[in-house]
């Protein structure tokens, strides 16, 4: 699900991208990337808040994740 988020998100499918993230987050709490994709598709989906805290959350699971960290200030610049 987590690549399948990615592909919506490179199609600009914004709320299928928040599904497929929704369901990787779900098989596996501790992904990252799930979490970091999830933050993007929020974002453009205007739901900010929720996008800078999916964007934390990737990072406490995956500190070297420098798009997490990216996808977190964009959310904050809206």
């Amino acid at each position: 699900h987590v690549q399948r988020a990615l592909a919506h998100l490179r199609v600009e499918d914004w709320g299928a991208a928040e599904a497929d993230a929704d369901r990787a987050i779900a098989l596996d709490p501790a992904d990252g990337e799930a979490w970091m994709f999830r933050s993007q598709a929020r974002a453009r989906l205007g739901r900010l808040t929720e996008a800078v805290a999916d964007a934390t959350r990737a990072l406490e699971r995956a500190p070297r994740l420098a798009s997490a960290l990216f996808a977190r200030a964009i959310a904050h610049e809206g």
